[in-house]
């Protein structure tokens, strides 16, 4: 859904598949932060032509989600005519034969009639930065699934983190919402903490960073959650072995989340040092939660 994606994410999420497109080195991102970004995030290089502009709006409903996405396109292109001169310094001689709309969701017939409707305007500003076969596209990350799965292959998920209000509430609705596997993890933190109200605290705040992690990858990265949530399972697999031969200690929890965040850290290369630092951490705290961790009573 648009809504899931903040604008700076959706860009963030957009360039790589842009330079992947256009690899090996035919991608040219433009940066905004100096007077704006001029109706272009970045232009191809090697002969295609192309331009590119993402865009991702909070609007739901597909009446509202064209009305602002059919806006923005106005006035992106707009900053084309206005700002003719310092677009033609910015893409010497490479001419512009499509400007590619990149939204999360496109869901709207009329947003394709108001496309035809302003190609043709700009067709007729006799820009010379724009070709004679000059052509606005709308695209969406399915128009990229093979940039997609290579750029996932080698690595560029972002790993978001939750705000401190946004985690809070949702520690408050895991302990009442799974209110018996949080008394199950209060049980054994009394075994393995000098101080275990401290410990849960912590615990349920992993918990909840990895829950926000893995949904933010099944969102926006299914392929990387996809390698992710194997790791897990082999570890989990190797977890429950070593409780079954009575293997697993109060030293075992270290162990263990220092095993998983090398597994993860070596073959989900993906999500980064601290994606696997975090995610590591939040699977432990929620097998102190369900089962597979667990320790003598004795103990």
């Amino acid at each position: 859904m648009e809504a899931d994606w903040s604008g700076e994410e959706w860009q963030e999420f957009c360039d790589p598949l842009f330079a992947e497109r256009h690899a090996p080195s035919g991608y040219q991102r433009v940066p905004d932060r100096d007077r704006g970004d001029l109706g272009i995030e970045g232009f191809s290089l090697d002969g295609e032509g192309c331009a590119y502009q993402c865009y991702a709006c909070d609007q739901v409903g597909v009446q509202k989600r064209y009305e602002a996405q059919r806006d923005k396109m106005t006035v992106d292109l707009g900053k084309l005519v206005t700002n003719r001169e310092r677009v033609a310094a910015l893409v010497g001689t490479h001419q512009i034969r499509r400007w590619v709309f990149v939204v999360p969701l496109h869901d709207s017939k009329e947003l394709v009639i108001h496309a035809r409707k302003k190609e043709a305007e700009l067709r007729g500003k006799d820009l010379p930065f724009l070709a004679d076969d000059f052509a606005i596209v709308i695209q969406t990350a399915d128009d990229f699934a093979t940039e997609r799965a290579l750029v996932e292959e080698r690595g560029a998920a972002t790993i978001a983190v939750v705000r401190d209000e946004v985690a809070e509430e949702a520690i408050e609705r895991l302990a009442s919402e799974e209110a018996e596997q949080v008394r199950n993890m209060d049980r054994k933190l009394v075994k393995l903490s000098d101080d275990p109200a401290r410990a849960r605290g912590l615990m349920l705040r992993q918990a909840v960073d990895g829950d926000n992690i893995l949904e933010g990858l099944k969102s926006h990265h299914p392929l990387i959650r996809e390698q992710v949530a194997r790791q897990i399972d082999t570890e989990r697999r190797n977890v429950l072995a070593e409780r079954a031969v009575g293997e697993l200690h109060r030293g075992s929890v270290t162990g263990v989340r220092k095993r998983l965040e090398d597994r993860l850290r070596e073959q989900t290369s993906a999500i980064g040092d601290e994606g696997a630092n975090r995610l590591s951490h939040a699977t432990v705290a929620r097998w102190l939660m369900e089962c597979p961790l667990d320790f003598p009573e004795s103990e």
